[in-house]
């Protein structure tokens, strides 16, 4: 069922729209009885161009009965057909989508001698002349969806596609005139890009490769090859497949024909960041810091990085997404592993780092596995006395901890 809810400001615009069209076309979608043809609800009384080619019937064919579909008849007819056009003819005919077609006809000069928006219908009788230039455009860019404009008898469409170009006469030169071709016509004054052809990194149509779908899934993403995007049917013109490798002249393994960093390895002379990714896509984003240097990942499933020093340093790790396919592990210089990580966001330290503490085991606050006192130790306030400030006893008659006064000294 269609949507009736129209705003008042449409309704009075397409009923303004149908009193105008009055005066040059009559709808026809009656039958012989003069009984009104619908399309089982509406008539072309009642349509507005969104509609048109989108509810034909067998009976009920809009773009041919309905005025605003580019049907009916012209007064200049009579209504009967009887009477033909002195002029050039000019008939839209709607097919699917119709609120999508727009079309302008003009003079040498650029003058507009004829227009049609939205699908708006057009049936008219007009004096082009013998040089004009006729443009169709497609809003959403498949082409008319079977929609069609007759002009002085001659059929056109677009198939596909956003655009159409006839020109009539001699307007002038028509060529290329995109700057981007290989064949730009320096002399044309109409262009007609359809003649240009092109060198690469251009395509068919002026666009860049670097823009179309099959660079973006196979340089971008990195998710298919030419040849498997070429088997999907898309065009990969221009499109070379990326060769994946290090990116860094002072790496063992250095490719001077890489286009996308696959990773580096390193011999390094301290300790060596080796890094993997169980995707094989890099650590999308996360990192490792370790002090003041960094460590990443940005493709392929493995790489590696030089670390300057195994000195107590803190480390972090994280910032990214899919963390969870990642791994890392710092080695020194003999091959040991030092540090392990990865699958999850972190932090900590590397080296040989002091445990500060409080070393004298006697004292209440002795800290296990301290290596290094900090000052901090805390002692009770005298033998008799524990931790915690309870009473353990042994004071003399004079209250002194460890005195030695008997009852007699005391009294």
């Amino acid at each position: 069922m269609k949507n009736f809810l129209f705003s008042f400001a449409t309704l009075l615009c397409f009923c303004c729209f149908n009193v105008v069209m009055a005066q040059d076309c009559v709808d026809t979608n009656y039958d012989a009885d003069g009984v009104e043809l619908t399309d089982g609800w509406d008539g072309c009384a009642d349509y507005i161009s969104s509609w048109c080619g989108v509810y034909d019937t067998d009976t009920f064919i809009s773009g041919e009965m309905c005025c605003i579909c580019g049907g009916g008849e012209t007064a200049d007819q009579g209504g009967d057909g009887d009477t033909a056009c002195a002029d050039t003819e000019v008939i839209y005919t709607a097919g699917s989508w119709a609120s999508e077609n727009s079309f302008t006809i003009t003079d040498c000069d650029g003058n507009i001698l004829a227009s049609m928006d939205g699908g708006a219908g057009f049936n008219d009788c007009l004096a082009l002349g013998d040089n004009y230039i006729v443009n169709l455009v497609d809003s959403y860019g498949d082409g008319w969806n079977g929609g069609s404009l007759s002009v002085g008898g001659v059929a056109m469409t677009i198939d596909s596609g956003a655009s159409y170009q006839s020109i009539t006469g001699s307007c002038g030169v028509v060529g290329c005139m995109d700057a981007n071709a290989n064949n730009v016509n320096a002399d044309a004054t109409i262009a007609d890009n359809t003649l240009c052809t092109y060198d690469c990194p251009y395509v068919a149509g002026g666009a860049l490769a670097t823009d179309g779908m099959c660079y973006m899934y196979v340089w971008d993403y990195m998710y298919y090859s030419v040849a498997e995007m070429e088997e999907m049917g898309y065009d990969c013109s221009c499109v070379v497949d990326p060769v994946v490798g290090c990116l860094d002249p002072t790496a063992d393994n250095y490719n001077a024909d890489a286009d996308i960093d696959g990773g580096c390895t390193y011999t390094c002379a301290v300790a060596t960041v080796m890094m993997s990714d169980s995707w094989g896509d890099g650590w999308n984003g996360n990192v490792l810091t370790i002090g003041s240097e960094t460590f990443g990942l940005s493709a392929g499933s493995e790489g590696s990085g030089c670390l300057s020093s195994l000195e107590c340093q803190d480390w972090t790790f994280g910032g990214g997404s899919y963390v969870n396919e990642t791994s890392w592990s710092v080695m020194d210089a003999e091959g040991n592993v030092v540090l392990t990580g990865g699958g999850a966001e972190g932090s900590g330290q590397i080296g040989d780092c002091a445990v500060l503490g409080c070393t004298d085991s006697s004292a209440c606050n002795f800290t296990e596995g301290a290596d290094t006192d900090d000052g901090s130790c805390t002692y009770p306030a005298d033998a008799c006395t524990a931790c915690d400030g309870s009473d353990l006893g042994g004071q003399d008659c004079e209250g002194v901890c460890g005195g030695t006064a008997v009852a007699d000294d005391c009294g």
